[in-house]
Protein backbone atom coordinates (compact mmCIF):
# COMPACT_ATOMS: atom_id res chain seq x y z
CA UNK A 1 0.00 0.00 0.00
CA UNK A 2 1.34 3.31 -0.80
CA UNK A 3 1.77 6.78 1.39
CA UNK A 4 -1.31 8.07 -0.16
CA UNK A 5 -3.59 4.98 0.17
CA UNK A 6 -2.43 4.51 3.96
CA UNK A 7 -3.30 8.40 4.27
CA UNK A 8 -6.58 8.27 2.78
CA UNK A 9 -7.65 5.12 5.04
CA UNK A 10 -6.49 6.27 8.04
CA UNK A 11 -8.58 9.82 7.43
CA UNK A 12 -11.57 7.74 6.38
CA UNK A 13 -11.82 5.43 9.48
CA UNK A 14 -10.74 8.34 11.96
CA UNK A 15 -13.12 9.09 14.68
CA UNK A 16 -14.44 13.00 14.37
CA UNK A 17 -12.20 14.15 17.12
CA UNK A 18 -9.07 12.51 15.43
CA UNK A 19 -10.29 14.76 12.07
CA UNK A 20 -10.66 17.42 14.04
CA UNK A 21 -6.80 17.49 15.28
CA UNK A 22 -5.60 16.51 12.08
CA UNK A 23 -7.61 19.64 10.59
CA UNK A 24 -6.12 21.58 13.49
CA UNK A 25 -2.47 20.43 12.61
CA UNK A 26 -2.87 21.44 8.71
CA UNK A 27 -4.06 25.21 9.71
CA UNK A 28 -1.05 25.47 12.30
CA UNK A 29 1.22 24.12 9.31
CA UNK A 30 -0.22 26.69 6.35
CA UNK A 31 -0.17 29.09 9.13
CA UNK A 32 3.98 28.06 10.19
CA UNK A 33 4.17 28.23 6.31
CA UNK A 34 2.32 32.13 5.25
CA UNK A 35 4.70 33.33 8.14
CA UNK A 36 7.72 32.13 6.44
CA UNK A 37 6.86 33.56 3.46
CA UNK A 38 6.05 36.83 5.32
CA UNK A 39 9.25 36.99 6.83
CA UNK A 40 10.87 36.29 3.43
CA UNK A 41 8.54 39.01 1.95
CA UNK A 42 6.61 36.39 -0.45
CA UNK A 43 3.50 38.23 -0.57
CA UNK A 44 2.36 35.15 -3.12
CA UNK A 45 3.26 32.42 -0.94
CA UNK A 46 1.94 34.07 2.24
CA UNK A 47 -1.38 35.01 0.37
CA UNK A 48 -1.77 31.89 -0.89
CA UNK A 49 -1.38 30.10 2.54
CA UNK A 50 -3.45 32.48 4.14
CA UNK A 51 -6.42 31.79 1.63
CA UNK A 52 -5.90 28.24 2.48
CA UNK A 53 -6.52 28.81 5.98
CA UNK A 54 -9.45 31.00 5.95
CA UNK A 55 -11.37 28.54 3.76
CA UNK A 56 -10.62 25.95 6.00
CA UNK A 57 -12.16 27.64 8.62
CA UNK A 58 -14.82 29.16 6.84
CA UNK A 59 -15.85 25.76 5.63
CA UNK A 60 -15.51 24.43 9.45
CA UNK A 61 -17.95 27.33 10.74
CA UNK A 62 -20.28 26.54 7.93
CA UNK A 63 -20.42 23.02 8.10
CA UNK A 64 -21.82 23.30 11.70
CA UNK A 65 -25.45 23.07 12.78
CA UNK A 66 -26.01 25.69 14.86
CA UNK A 67 -29.69 24.56 15.84
CA UNK A 68 -27.92 21.06 16.53
CA UNK A 69 -25.25 21.89 19.05
CA UNK A 70 -25.21 22.29 22.23
CA UNK A 71 -25.14 25.84 24.14
CA UNK A 72 -22.02 25.19 25.93
CA UNK A 73 -20.31 24.33 22.72
CA UNK A 74 -21.36 27.85 20.73
CA UNK A 75 -17.92 28.76 22.18
CA UNK A 76 -16.15 27.04 19.05
CA UNK A 77 -17.92 29.02 16.70
CA UNK A 78 -16.98 31.91 18.22
CA UNK A 79 -13.25 30.93 18.20
CA UNK A 80 -13.67 29.71 14.80
CA UNK A 81 -15.29 33.55 13.97
CA UNK A 82 -12.34 34.79 15.97
CA UNK A 83 -9.51 33.23 13.86
CA UNK A 84 -11.12 33.89 10.48
CA UNK A 85 -10.69 37.86 11.60
CA UNK A 86 -7.22 37.36 13.04
CA UNK A 87 -5.98 35.81 9.27
CA UNK A 88 -7.76 38.41 7.44
CA UNK A 89 -5.67 40.75 9.78
CA UNK A 90 -2.26 39.19 8.88
CA UNK A 91 -3.41 39.80 5.08
CA UNK A 92 -2.70 43.48 6.26
CA UNK A 93 0.58 45.68 5.44
CA UNK A 94 0.54 46.05 9.12
CA UNK A 95 0.93 42.71 10.58
CA UNK A 96 3.84 41.55 12.17
CA UNK A 97 5.61 38.12 12.82
CA UNK A 98 4.23 38.30 16.84
CA UNK A 99 0.51 38.33 14.92
CA UNK A 100 1.40 34.99 13.01
CA UNK A 101 2.80 33.22 16.21
CA UNK A 102 -0.39 34.83 18.17
CA UNK A 103 -2.49 33.22 15.70
CA UNK A 104 -0.20 29.86 15.72
CA UNK A 105 -0.66 29.78 19.84
CA UNK A 106 -4.48 30.32 19.32
CA UNK A 107 -4.73 27.53 17.29
CA UNK A 108 -2.40 25.17 18.93
CA UNK A 109 -4.55 25.76 22.44
CA UNK A 110 -7.89 25.13 20.43
CA UNK A 111 -5.77 21.63 19.04
CA UNK A 112 -4.59 20.79 22.25
CA UNK A 113 -8.23 21.17 24.23
CA UNK A 114 -9.76 18.61 21.67
CA UNK A 115 -7.42 16.11 21.92
CA UNK A 116 -7.68 16.68 25.75
CA UNK A 117 -11.24 15.69 24.68
CA UNK A 118 -10.70 12.98 22.80
CA UNK A 119 -8.66 11.29 25.25
CA UNK A 120 -11.61 11.14 27.96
Amino acid sequence: MNLYSKYKSSILTASKMDQMIFIFDEIMKLVYQAKKCFEAEDHEGKYKNLTKVTDVLYEMRSSLNVEELPKETLFFIQFLVEMIKKTHNLHLSSASSEDYVGLLDAIRQMRDFISSIAKE
